[in-house]
């Protein structure tokens, strides 16, 4: 019974192993694949959709082109009352959300 349970504790412990090395490569290859660009970089219609939304007042101080879910994206960091934001937009001007930005 001994070496059935040592078994088990074994081949649980590869697997949770094995996922957090899978776990660790995607969010590296999320962080390799964000690349700066500037405003002119970005397509018209995400320009647009950026113009006419609430965050329009905001100061943008910067822009990236990055792959999420294997959907390109577009992330603003923009100042807002102070606090700034990563605001994201797919390839095709469809608001994808937003989160407070890493200072």
């Amino acid at each position: 019974m001994k070496k059935v349970m040592m078994s088990l504790i074994l081949a649980m412990l590869v697997t949770v192993s094995s996922f957090a090395n899978d776990a660790k490569a995607t969010a590296e290859n999320l962080q390799e694949s964000k690349e700066k660009i500037t405003m002119a970089d970005v397509p018209e219609v995400v320009q647009n959709a950026l113009a006419e939304s609430e965050y329009e007042a905001g100061n943008v101080s910067e822009v990236y082109k990055l792959v999420l879910s294997d959907i390109l994206h577009y992330e603003f960091v923009i100042e807002i009352d102070g606090t700034k934001w990563a605001i994201y937009y797919d390839s095709s001007g469809q608001y994808a959300g937003k989160k407070e930005a890493e200072q």
